[in-house]
């Protein structure tokens, strides 16, 4: 505020003190030169009456579109050395009130006008919520994946929250001087692409009282990330992707420094390699797993379906397998296998294995051990000993039911003289109490009797009866308590019961479906043998063989061979 003019005289005050203290204004500004305050020096106290200064300060805050309260002129007249504080509605109703300070005090002698500051909106912003400790790859120029740094890769289930996007908010205006509104700056937008296999859903926090955008994994596998520029943290992720189908050269640690341990790699997502799988590591596949070239990796888990030029590996394949030619591997399907070209030294389980040439006249067969339910092998030239084991495992289950039925059937079989014991015990008590009762009937009693006697002719389930039982609370009649207890023992023996027999139900239903499976069990073979070739079909104890002939020479070979419960394996050579 300016200093007071010596040249001032009270006279010139007493006509009109206003330009006096308009003179003394002192102003503070924004940079976009809004006034956020006002200050102004009231003349001294010994040269102007209240009447008067408050005049004059009516008329100055008229200026700002302000009105002194009532009660605060009348403060101001009543006092002269005080200070009046009050609120200021703005011209906007939305926008918040200005302050106004009117200080008579002989030391201070000030007007203040205070408006409010914008509040300036807040940037959006992102939360990540999958691991981020290790960065998200991005795909090579030819759209391949460098899979030596695949567990570097983040991985998403289905229905996964990745990230959260926050959206800016507006701000909150300010107020001027004279009540008028003061724009806050607008939030800046952060903006993420969502890419493929990414759904998005808008949200409110009511916390930060603001919306922002969830960005949600639709299906299961590898997070991909785009930034901008070369800095690869969240603040420059600009595009976020599922791909649950990825291609990579190779799957290649040999030259790596792994040493004599087994690595393991694992990916949620369908996997082509344009090359080859090697090396002394596990691969995992939550999903389809198709190699252009040879698989020689340690082992290799595919949940889905597997295609594979070469084999020289152990491999788990839980849907269906297309190899070319399989050498020293051990191959497990769930579903079937089909072999193209060859297989030698090898052991295979899988429901149906298909020997079916392509690309080539013939399948070479060496050394093979299967275990199957059926298997077709057309085109086929058998060199060395096959061995064919046809529903191993099947037989199998049917022998571990068949224990599991003489175990229930002798714990049945003691439960039920259980049960005839306890319902003894209850009526004899029941019989007992009524005897000993002379008050009348006993309702509760009588309740009880219904319960055990619907109970003993499989009326009602001994589940019912127990709740029925947990349903009375305390016993009303003490003298009841031991027909509760007998009547609580013979349902819980009587519930075991049914719980045995719906297990040898169930038992009855796997070996109807069992049996069923191995009523479709067959072998046919249409090809040569050769050299020492041999085919052997085992199923259970029973044991067909096929060779080359003393000769040894190569000799046709046409054969069928099916599987006829309470039979077994039937042959015709056809």
């Amino acid at each position: 505020m300016s200093d007071q003019k010596d040249n001032v005289t009270i006279e010139d005050m007493e006509e009109d003190i206003t330009p006096w203290i308009l003179e003394t204004l002192d102003e503070l500004r924004t940079e976009e030169g809004f006034c956020l305050k006002a200050a102004m020096d009231l003349p001294p106290i010994s040269r102007v009456e209240s009447e008067e200064l408050i005049h004059s300060l009516e008329s100055i805050l008229k200026q700002y579109n302000i009105e002194i309260p009532p009660d605060i002129r009348r403060e101001l007249l009543e006092t002269p050395q005080h200070e009046a504080v009050f609120l200021a509605p703005a011209v906007h109703k939305e926008l918040r009130p200005r302050t106004v300070s009117i200080n008579t005090n002989a030391k201070v002698r000030a007007l203040f006008i205070r408006g409010e500051a914008p509040i300036d909106g807040k940037d959006g912003k992102i939360i990540v919520h999958f691991d981020y400790s290790e960065k998200p790859g991005r795909l090579l120029p030819d759209g391949t994946i460098d899979f030596r740094n695949i567990n570097k890769f983040p991985q998403a289930r289905e229905g996964q929250v990745l990230i959260d996007v926050y959206e800016p908010t507006q701000g909150t205006p300010g107020t001027d001087v004279e009540g008028g509104h003061i724009p806050p700056k607008v939030g800046k937008a952060f903006e993420v692409e969502a890419g493929e296999g990414i759904r998005t859903e808008r949200k409110y926090d009511e916390e930060e009282k603001r919306y922002y955008v969830s960005y949600i994994a639709e299906k299961a596998g590898i997070v991909i990330c785009s930034f901008e520029g070369d800095i690869r943290d969240a603040e420059h992720l600009r595009k976020i992707e599922i791909k649950n189908q990825i291609t990579v050269r190779d799957i290649d640690f040999s030259t790596g420094n792994i040493g004599d341990a087994v690595e393991e790699v694992r990916c949620v997502a369908d996997v082509v390699v344009e090359g080859d799988i090697k090396g002394s590591f596990a691969v995992i596949i939550d999903g389809n797993l198709d190699v252009r070239g040879a698989v020689e990796g340690e082992k290799i888990d595919v949940s889905g379906e597997f295609k594979a030029s070469f084999v020289r590996s152990s491999v788990r394949i839980g849907g269906k397998a297309e190899i070319g030619s399989a050498l020293n591997a051990t191959i497990r399907s769930e579903d079937s296998i089909v072999i193209e070209r060859e297989v030698a030294r090898c052991i295979i389980e899988a429901p149906t294995l298909i020997l079916q040439p392509k690309g080539t006249p013939t399948v070479l067969i060496g050394q093979l051990e299967a275990s199957v339910q059926s298997l077709y092998a057309n085109g086929c030239e058998i060199r060395s000993k096959m061995v064919v084991e046809m529903g191993r495992a099947l037989l199998e289950e049917l022998k571990q039911l068949e224990k599991r039925k003489e175990t229930l059937d002798r714990e049945i079989e003691a439960l039920q003289a259980e049960i005839k014991d306890r319902a003894v015990v209850f009526l004899q008590k029941i019989k007992m109490i009524k005897n000993a009762t002379h008050n009348g009937k006993d309702k509760e009693l009588e309740y009880l009797q219904v319960l055990g006697t619907r109970l003993l002719k499989d009326e009602i389930g001994a589940r019912e009866v127990l709740d029925a039982l947990d349903g009375l609370g305390s016993v009303q009649n003490s003298g009841n308590l031991p027909i509760v207890k007998s009547l609580r023992a013979f349902a819980i023996s009587k519930e075991n019961e049914e719980k045995f027999l719906n297990e040898l139900e169930a038992i009855r239903l796997q070996e109807e479906g069992i049996n069923e499976k191995l009523s479709r069990m067959e072998l046919i073979i249409e090809g040569l043998v050769r050299g020492s070739g041999i085919v052997e079909v085992v199923c259970g104890k029973e044991r067909l063989k096929w060779e080359t002939p003393p000769s040894g020479e190569e000799a046709p070979l046409s054969i069928e061979v099916k599987y006829v419960p309470g039979k077994g394996l039937v042959t015709n050579e056809l």
